[in-house]
């Protein structure tokens, strides 16, 4: 195994330690000397040897001999190795800008409808609304990355999601859609139209505000990483080991959706738990919205759920001023589940009524 990442520091503080998120000994905040002096931190190849107790004018071979570097060749050096990982980071940047092929499901014919779901969902979960809003428009329902039959991806920010959802239109020739976007959907629907608004006929957004959401389904996430699946020997069993954590009978049958067994004949996670665990908090940041859009936009919750409060009408109405908010009574954070004939019925509405 390599030796931990040793980081040295010099010039303007131009940019954050974190802008590097390699491992390291130590945060490079926790040391003295980096906090106060040297904001802009560089990696060093941690078989280069640099000690922690030494300026940052030398650096230590893995030999017995230490050579003492001027302070011009030590910049030069890390300009070089900077170039390198600057190269690296953009190679890597336009790797991850490529769309991914998403999963998708088709029905019915008309002006094109594309249905976004929410974490932990999947393009089957559309299925009965799906064929009934089929009737009057072609429904594409989508399988995010990393959830469904898409491609697993370690990217999951929202840069990403878009990108995705992008390059979906481009591949079926779509200029403009209907978008509808359930909670983590929803987001990702706003975001998207933000960005390219003349791509977003209108907007159909459930159960979610553009505001941030602090926990982010943490503790749920966690606690299907910490399930072993291993000693599950059935769907039942899974469902009770998680009641401990998630009490909701109904949001652990919704999870279990993507629970399949696999060819050795053990359960595994259809959804990619540990490529989402590290973007949970951009993700409960909400989208970064820079625009009001323009277009009619139609917001659904359920009276029964806290995602969408009095006081964010406010802020919808800011960023959508064509908006029209909907509460189904009864209703909860899965309202299209909860309630389907109501959320078809407000859907198809809102969309004949805007036509």
């Amino acid at each position: 195994m390599r030796n931990s990442t040793k980081w040295i520091c010099f010039g303007q503080p131009s940019v954050s330690w974190w802008s590097y998120p390699f491992s390291c000994t130590g945060s490079p905040p926790s040391r003295p000397w980096i906090r106060s002096k040297c904001p802009r931190v560089i990696r060093f190849d941690p078989d280069f040897g640099y000690p922690e107790n030494t300026s940052p004018q030398k650096l230590r071979l893995p030999s017995v001999l230490t050579i003492q570097f001027s302070i011009t060749e030590v910049r030069n050096r890390a300009r070089n190795w900077q170039t390198i990982q600057n190269q690296k980071d953009r190679k890597e940047a336009k790797m991850n800008a490529d769309p991914l092929n998403l999963n998708y499901r088709r029905w019915g014919s008309g002006k094109p409808l594309i249905v976004v779901h929410g974490l932990f969902g999947s393009a089957v979960n559309w299925q009965s609304i799906g064929l009934r809003l089929s009737q009057d428009w072609t429904v594409f329902a989508l399988d995010l990355r990393n959830h469904g039959d898409s491609p697993s991806s370690a990217d999951f920010s929202y840069d990403a999601l878009v990108q995705d959802l992008q390059g979906f239109m481009e591949q079926q020739h779509i200029e403009k859609a209907i978008l509808l976007g359930h909670s983590l959907g929803g987001k990702i629907v706003m975001a998207f139209a933000d960005r390219f608004p003349e791509k977003a006929e209108r907007l159909i957004i459930l159960d979610i505000a553009p505001r941030p959401y602090p926990g982010g389904h943490r503790e749920i996430l966690k606690a299907m990483i910490d399930l072993d699946l291993s000693r599950m020997k059935s769907r039942k069993e899974a469902l009770d080991a998680l009641a401990g954590s998630i009490p909701a009978l109904a949001t652990r049958q919704f999870l279990l959706k993507n629970l399949v067994r696999g060819a050795d004949g053990r359960y595994r996670w259809k959804i990619n738990l540990a490529a989402i665990y590290p973007h949970l908090d951009e993700l409960s940041q909400g989208p970064q919205l820079k625009n009001q859009y323009p277009n009619f936009a139609l917001f659904i919750s359920g009276s029964e759920s806290e995602y969408i409060t009095e006081e964010d009408t406010g802020l919808i109405r800011r960023y959508y001023p064509n908006a029209r908010i909907v509460i189904i009574d009864g209703a909860g954070h899965w309202l299209h589940a909860d309630a389907q004939e109501q959320t078809v019925e407000a859907i198809t509405g809102f969309l004949r009524s805007t036509s």
